[in-house]
């Protein structure tokens, strides 16, 4: 498995279902701000609008960033990749 994917598994884990987990709950409602296509590459940027509840009862909101990157391959499915800030 990539290393990065399992680093990001392992940390919800630790936030969400393990044992002394910090988040209750979290919420996103993923917002696009520009998205173009040229040949068989495709970008899209925006915001998440996430909002998060911890465990002590406090809430906030991040509104944090987030891009795709969208390539067209002409073997088999898409790849993508999303970066989140």
């Amino acid at each position: 498995m990539n290393f990065l994917l399992q680093v990001v598994r392992d940390h919800h884990k630790r936030m969400m279902t393990a044992p002394n987990h910090r988040v209750v709950s979290y919420s996103a409602d993923p917002r696009v701000e520009c998205r173009t296509v040229h040949d068989d590459v495709g970008l899209s940027n925006g915001y998440m609008n996430d909002s998060y509840v911890l465990n002590d009862g406090r809430s906030f909101a991040l509104n944090s960033r987030s891009t795709v990157t969208v390539f067209k391959s002409p073997d088999g499915p898409a790849v993508s990749g999303l970066t989140h800030r």
